[in-house]
């Protein structure tokens, strides 16, 4: 899909209050007895999350995931196929520019 393409998809599914499905990378190390979690900061609000990003044509998700771990932290690792949670963010037309509730 081209770019204009998934921007006025992504619009529309705003505007329409429809979900849009993204991919995240949960990374993580062991360190000693420790498991440390990677967080980013978000660019617009400086919240903490999980590198994440939208699911990328000829790439399965878990592969979308760990590129967006490369992308967005620099980090590479081992990358399991397993789901392991879901997580919902409201945004309106309204609060579309970084201010949805998450």
């Amino acid at each position: 899909m081209k770019y204009l393409q998934r921007v006025e998809a992504l619009t529309s599914a705003v505007v329409e209050q429809r979900p849009i499905r993204q991919v995240g990378a949960l990374c993580f190390r062991r360190v000693g007895d420790d498991i440390e979690v990677l967080l980013i900061t978000t660019r617009r609000t400086g919240r903490w999350f999980i590198p994440k990003g939208w699911p990328m044509e000829g790439l399965n998700d878990f592969e979308a995931a760990a590129r967006e771990a490369w992308e967005e932290a620099g980090v590479r690792g081992k990358v399991k196929k397993k789901v392991y949670g879901c997580v919902g963010c409201e945004k309106t037309v309204q609060n579309f520019h970084g201010r949805g509730r998450c």
